[in-house]
């Protein structure tokens, strides 16, 4: 609610994440050699007693702790910085992702998940927010504060908002949220959408806002210098054609940041806890 601090996840922080990933890769790489011999081992003496494939809940088991060895041998051959999945009609800003980079990990150690939102041309030209199509979109987006000044230029950069809806059509992922990403389910197309309510291609593209560990939606925050372009106006069903999100533009947004400034609109906290376990670690031996 209004005033109090914004829930964050217990589960997760980008240092412990990036320390122990790094430990699960150099450990990773010198075993490999041994497992794959053991593997080659283990299917010699199943074909030997006549064992075949397999099927039921222990192959499917199987399967998937193979995807997950996979997903975490891939990530450990990859060294960039940042992992983003995009639309293809999105435009993004230097400034934009220069914010993200400054801030994301900081704020994911602490629980919380950075991400940009959407905004578009509508009627008569006017910018709206493409995501904004509910009639609570505005009403239940509320500001935080970030405690850690000594990051930001001014007060009003330091007021995150939490968004009633945070899918941007996209994720954007330092190498520490990246490395969580992949120790959970959402990247995975047989599991995600267990957690999922959304469609294949919002899933695709919900990053960690379903991850279980997560605390879904309320734990994703957006911030003003996060806006990014939506280039081809939304023109699907009734709730998000333009009647539905006609009047909704980052000019609202910016009232709920001004008025969280001068002390018109209430204003939560984010915590200044630094989390340390990384989440689903067991599943990524």
């Amino acid at each position: 609610p209004p005033g109090a601090a914004a829930p964050a996840s217990p589960f997760f922080g980008a240092a412990a994440a990036a320390a122990a990933v790094h430990g699960l890769c150099e450990a990773r790489g010198g075993a490999a050699a041994s497992a794959a011999a053991a593997a080659t081992n283990d299917a010699a003496a199943a074909s030997s007693r006549g064992e075949g494939g397999g099927g039921g809940a222990g192959a499917e088991e199987a399967k998937e702790e193979d995807r997950q060895g996979a997903a975490l041998e891939f990530f450990c051959r990859l060294h960039h910085d940042a992992y983003l999945y995009l639309e293809g009609d999105l435009v993004v800003s230097p400034e934009s992702f220069g914010f993200f980079a400054a801030h994301a990990d900081a704020l994911f150690d602490r629980g919380y998940v950075l991400l940009p939102f959407r905004v578009e041309r509508g009627m008569n030209n006017a910018s709206v927010l493409t995501d904004a199509f509910q009639r609570n979109s505005i009403t239940d987006t509320h500001p935080f504060v970030d405690g850690w000044a000594g990051q930001y230029d001014n007060f009003a950069d330091r007021i995150y908002l939490q968004p009633q809806n945070p899918y941007p059509a996209c994720f954007w992922m330092t190498r520490a949220m990246f490395a969580a990403y992949l120790s959970g389910p959402m990247w995975n197309y047989t599991l995600a959408f267990r957690h999922s309510p959304w469609a294949m291609g919002e899933t695709a593209a919900s990053g960690l806002i379903w991850d279980p560990q997560y605390g879904g939606k309320t734990t994703h925050l957006t911030h003003l210098r996060l806006a990014i372009t939506h280039q081809f106006a939304i023109h699907g069903t009734e709730g998000r054609r333009e009647g539905g999100r006609r009047g909704r533009g980052p000019i609202h947004y910016q009232d709920i940041v001004g008025g969280c400034v001068n002390g018109s609109v209430p204003c939560g906290y984010l915590s200044n806890r630094s989390l340390e376990r990384l989440p689903g670690a067991a599943s990524m031996r």
